[in-house]
């Protein structure tokens, strides 16, 4: 077992919207962090990995460990010749599929060894941006989950 199920999680979770049936064929980037230099005009990634350890016990011999682990999930989308608003609407849609995929995957239906559960938790935000052909838009959605490690 590795010291964090951290890139598991993460893995698990790109992998399974990049799959997703109502982002398969679309025109948007899934990757496990920010890509620079892509000319995606809608990425989803994550970013701002951390995690806290417990023991799960003290008994004799090698504990096991229990992790909570946070990460933020960001979709950024950037709006040529688009409003603001446009640009925000657009990154909350593409949100809400995010959001249902992990709702739908809260109990380790991704199969990540020692993963518990699985959530969006905590305070997210949404970021509005402009440059010189439009808007930008940057939702994040803090994840959070728990897992035993051995």
């Amino acid at each position: 077992m590795p010291a964090s199920a951290l890139v598991a999680v993460r893995s698990a979770i790109i992998d399974g919207l990049a799959d997703h049936t109502d982002l398969r064929d679309e025109p948007i980037e899934i990757s496990y962090q920010y890509k620079a230099g892509s000319s995606k005009r809608e990425r989803i990634f994550t970013t701002r990995a951390r995690f806290t350890h417990e023991p799960a016990s003290l008994r004799a011999g090698r504990n096991f460990r229990d992790e909570v682990g946070f990460f933020d999930l960001v979709i950024l989308v950037e709006g040529v010749k688009q409003t603001a608003e446009w640009t925000a609407e657009r990154a909350l849609e593409r949100g809400l599929v995010v959001e249902e995929f992990i709702a739908d995957h809260k109990n380790n239906e991704l199969e990540v060894t020692g993963l518990q559960t699985l959530t969006v938790q905590g305070e997210g935000s949404l970021t509005e941006m402009f440059n010189d052909s439009g808007h930008l838009a940057e939702l994040v959605y803090p994840v959070r989950f728990t897992a035993r490690l051995q």
